[in-house]
Parts: C-alpha cells; structure tokens; sequence
C-alpha cells in the first residue's frame, strides 16, 4: 500500500486550545467530506517490500487478541514519531474482497494516553465503507500537535472483518502491507492465510487446467500455477514421462527440450508447508518438428500474375514462413502467416532462395526452392510443311517463353481433313481439298500470356504422271532415254513398275523417274509406271512399248506359220492393219515398219522386198 502524507501537521509550540479545537474541526471536516465524497488517498510511507517501517509511518498487523472463530482483527498502527513530528493526520482507504470479508466496525485503540483518549475532543477517527461498495473501506484519523504523549508507537483503531464461508477465493486487491499480520502457520481463524500481501480462504488447489503445446527439439517452459494453502509449496509428477523435460519441485517449472512427439498425459501433485495435497490430471501434446512438404515451385511468367501456396506439416500452430538466403523474383512477395507467394513478376531469370517455416516454439526447418520466370511467349513456328490430297498430315506448333503448359487456337482457316489439337499443337488429319491454305495461330501460357502468328499450309494435287505414251524404237538403238515428269504432290518422288516389264536392255532410275538403255528384243511391252510423292500418295499410268526388229526381222511380226522368216502370213497380217494409226483398234506397231505411225503401202513395199528373207539368229 502507498502511504501517503498526512492530511494535517502542526507543532506543539505556542498551539493555543482554541486552536487546537479549530485544528481538530478542520480535519474532522476534512475526513468526513474525504469519506463521503471523495475517493481516499493511500496512507504511506510501508511496502510489502520493507519489512520495517520507518518513523511517521502508519501501518497495519494482524490482532491475535480480538481474531477469534470467523473474526478476523486488524491493527491499525503508529511508528514512533521523529520529536518534529509530535502531532499527525492521515487518510487512506483498505480494499478487500468482498465474498471473503465482511467489515463489522472498528474498536478505538489505545495509542493516545491520559488526556489523548478520544472523549477530550482531540482526536478524530473515522473508517467505513465508502458510498455504494461493499469493498472499499475508508480509514480516517488525526491528533492536534499541542497534545501530551504524541509520541510513540501504539494501535490507532483496530478493523473488524468477518471471514465468509464460499470457494476458494484470492484477495489480490488489498491495499496495505502484510508487516506482521500473521505467522505462516497456526492462524486462529481457520482456512486463513496472509502471503505476499494477499488474503487466501482454502482449500488448497491447482489452477492450471490445461499446458501449451512444444514441439520436438524446441525449447520448452511453462509454469503451474498454485492458489490457496500454506506456502511454501512443493510439486512432483506421475504418469507418462516425456523425453527430454523436467519439473522444477520448488517452483512447479516444466521446461527443457522434448527429443519425442506424441500426447503424453500426465498428473501433478501440489504439497503446501501444510502437507495438504491436491492433484491435477494433465496432458502435454509434442508436436512434431516442422516440415515443408513443397519440394518445387511452378515457373512463371514475366508481366503475368503469379500465385502459389507453399505447404508444410507439423510444429506448433502458428507457423511463420521466411526467406533466410536468396530472394523472391521482383514483384513477387512472401506472406509470411499463409506460405502464400503472389504478385506480377517484372524481371525474367532463375531465382535460388532458401525458405524457412518456424512455428510458435522457434523450432525451425530450411528447405532451399527456385522460381523460374520466363521471358514473354513466342511461336517460334517459321513455316509449316506443304501435304499432298488425301494424305496423312502431322505437323506440331511450337513456341517459347511462358510458362507451359500451353494452349493452342486457330479459330478458322485449316485446310478442310485438317484439326488442330488445342493442348499439344498438332495439326493432324488427311486434306482433302488441294489449295493454298492461310490462318492465324494463337497460343496462351498457364497464365494467360499469349502470342499470335499468321502461317499457312500448302496441299498439293494428288501427283499425276503427265507422260502419255512412249516412242517405238529398233532393237539395239543406244542411247535412249525417256525422263517422265509429274504435276501435283509433294517432291521428292520415287518410281516403280507396278505391273509388267520394261522392254529388255531398259533400266529405270527409281529417284529421277527416267528409263534409259538399249533395247534388245523386239516385241510389244506392257507395263504400268507408278510414282510416289513425299507425302507417301501414289499414282500410276498403263504403258506399251513396241520394240522394233530391223529389216528383215522386223518384217516378220506374225508368228503362226512362220519362224524368223517374212512370208505369205506376214503379208495377209499387214493387209488386214492396213490403213490404221497409233489410235486405232487395229493398231500392231510392229506392222509400222518405217516407224511413221500410219500402216500403209510404204509399209508393205517393205515387206514385200523382204519376202522371203529371214533375220539370221
């Protein structure tokens, strides 16, 4: 309690009596005006901390004499007084617990000798509770300086409490010291007791309910926390043992460093000096260290909006994320109680950090992560392949920059037979329309960035030999070479004699689509030419090529009757395809013996000077 000045002091030299009873009306009016209307000041000069209280000083201590059953006594009393100070006056007010005290009233005490008593008008005291509480008691005295026997120690007023049966209650709001109130044990009044300037009703009891959470390899301390009894007090534990702590017996610490997880329940027991003993089930939950399950991070894109949630398990709630080492590509931030990273990302490049995730008990983990931000999305597709109709096409777009995956779009323009797949870029499918095909290609990253392109598809014709026929020759002409082209298809092509032979003595380049050599046999060849473009189309044409003996041999061109030797069948052969061209149905080119296309006389004056003769073999 702070003591605070007297409210009046004067001295005893040349102190009339009429001024001594003004002195004593002007405080008796001041007490009762405090005690009425003002809220009291605190007497002062003794601390709980100052066992001794010094001269001029007011204090209170515990009467044994009047505290009897459920009255609790308390002394109001005076130090000795300095012989400057032979006279005081002092106000303060006492506030207790009202569902532990009740206060009766005071009884006068006996500081003042002979003529100091009270009835000779010279002393003032004063103590009830202030207007409208039940809890603020308000102490009032004063004694004039002229009166004998000032000096000295001795009891003002002694305060009268009933002690009030309930529950357990603390009084921690009583304003005055504990000097001398009461000895830690054999108290007169039951279940009483003063401690550190506290008033305590038993019974003795544990008001931890419930511990905080620790976590595996962090510091840990915590306190119980005692109320009622007789202090000192000692503590112990049963139950299971965690790995790692210890409790304190003096002061009911459990602290240390938990090496295992798990819930672990434990009961406490409370001693006081009384041997009383009460106890308190527990439980003490170890969480697991800390650990950051994100074990990479999505790539971004420079200029595009960015969000993603770091994860962890374990430790104490809450847990705090930071950056120790590196840092966040700019324009990115850390919310350090969610994981959250978010922002727009303003500079391209890898970005190395080390993240930390620390929960409640300082018990940390690093992990070391990376954010990649990539530069603006591009479709690096140049060009795309030119097909053939009816061919099977694949061609993949592709791009760079962004953060993948990617979305492709080409809203209209594709050759018909052709799709585009929107998740890879492929344009895959068989054309069927030949045409010079143009579009425009859209692609967006995973986070909306996106690039466009115009490109174009080329579909060719199906390939067509364009060669219609193919020139008669003489056995044993060199020399000769027949190049076929195509219209339409894809280059490169290849060639190939589907059906038939070539007539002996000819070979066919399979790359350049041309037959060369020199003829051997003589005869009608049938043959079918194919060629192939690059898109795998084919495409073929029916050929016949005659193959002309020289003269005489070629004469004759009938078989029946003859062998090697120009005769009447010969003659009566050419009779009958006599008059016919290259196009009719009639046409024998080996009746064609000058070679001019048309049978007629200039052909059978050939034979004719020929009958007769045969080719030597």
């Amino acid at each position: 309690m702070e003591v605070k000045k007297g409210l009046m002091e004067e001295t005893a030299c040349g102190i009339t009596f009429k001024m001594q009873k003004i002195t004593y009306y002007i405080f008796l009016f001041i007490a009762l005006f405090t005690v009425l209307s003002l809220s009291p000041g605190h007497a002062y000069v003794f601390t709980p901390e100052n066992p001794s209280p010094g001269p001029d000083s007011i204090y209170l201590s515990y009467n044994a004499g009047q505290s009897m059953g459920s009255t609790l006594a308390v002394d109001v009393r005076i130090n000795s007084l300095s012989e400057t100070t032979p006279a005081f006056g002092a106000v303060f007010d006492m506030d207790f617990d009202s569902t532990v005290l009740t206060y009766d009233g005071l009884i006068p005490g006996n500081f003042f000798e002979g003529s100091d008593e009270p009835l000779n008008g010279s002393v003032v005291r004063l103590a009830r509770l202030q207007s409208g509480t039940s809890n603020k008691l308000i102490v009032g005295v004063s004694q004039n300086a002229g009166d004998p026997g000032a000096s000295g120690s001795g009891v003002i007023l002694t305060l009268k409490f009933t002690v009030n049966s309930s529950p357990q209650t603390q009084q921690s709001d009583i304003a005055f010291s504990n000097m001398n109130l009461i000895r830690p044990l054999g108290s007169l009044i039951e279940n009483l007791n003063w401690y550190k300037g506290q008033l305590v009703q038993n019974p003795l009891a544990i008001t931890t309910n419930s511990l905080p959470d620790a976590t595996q390899g962090g510091v840990f301390s915590t306190t119980l926390s005692p109320t009622g009894g007789f202090p000192p007090y000692s503590w112990r534990a049963t139950g299971n043992k965690v790995p790692g702590l210890t409790l304190n017996t003096g002061t009911g610490e459990i602290s240390g460093v938990p090496s295992a997880s798990g819930l672990y329940g434990i009961t406490v027991y409370l001693v006081d000096s009384e041997l009383q003993e009460v106890t308190q089930d527990l439980t003490l939950l170890i969480n697991p260290p800390p650990e950051i399950l994100t074990t990479s991070l999505p790539e971004a894109t420079i200029e595009q909006p960015y969000s993603q949630s770091l994860s962890g398990t374990g430790g104490t709630a809450p847990l705090t994320w930071g950056i120790t080492t590196g840092s966040l590509p700019p324009g990115i931030i850390l919310n350090s109680a969610t994981g959250a990273l978010s922002g727009t990302p303003t500079a391209s490049g890898i970005y190395p950090f080390t993240i930390r995730l620390m929960d409640s008990n300082a018990v940390s983990l690093n992990k070391e992560l990376s954010i990649t931000v990539n530069t603006g999305l591009v479709i690096t597709t140049s060009s795309l392949p030119e097909t053939t109709v009816s061919a099977a096409y694949s061609a993949t777009l592709q791009a760079d920059g962004g953060t993948t995956p990617y979305t492709w779009d080409i809203p209209v323009g594709l050759p018909p037979g052709i799709e585009l797949v929107p998740d890879t870029g492929e344009l895959v499918g068989i054309p069927s329309v030949a045409g010079h095909w143009q579009f425009t290609v859209t692609v967006l990253d995973v986070y909306g960035s996106s690039s466009t392109k115009a490109l174009e598809i080329l579909v060719n014709p199906v390939p067509d030999i364009i060669n219609s026929n193919v020139n008669n020759v003489y056995e044993g002409t060199s020399g000769i070479t027949v190049t076929f082209t195509v219209a339409g298809g894809v280059a490169p092509y290849t060639w190939n004699v589907l059906t038939g032979s070539l007539p002996p003595g000819f070979v066919l380049d399979i790359y350049g689509g041309t037959i060369s050599g020199t003829p051997t046999t003589p005869g009608i060849y049938n043959f079918t030419l194919e060629v192939t473009d690059a898109t795998g189309v084919k495409s073929s044409k029916l050929y016949a090529w005659a193959i002309l003996a020289t003269p005489p041999g070629n004469i004759d061109f009938t078989t029946p009757g003859s062998v090697d030797r120009v005769d009447g069948y010969d003659l009566i052969a050419l009779e009958i395809v006599k008059g016919t061209t290259v196009d009719s149905p009639l046409w024998n080119p080996l009746a064609d013996l000058n070679g001019d296309w048309v049978i007629n006389d200039a052909d059978l004056t050939i034979l004719q000077e020929n009958f007769g003769l045969s080719k030597a073999r």
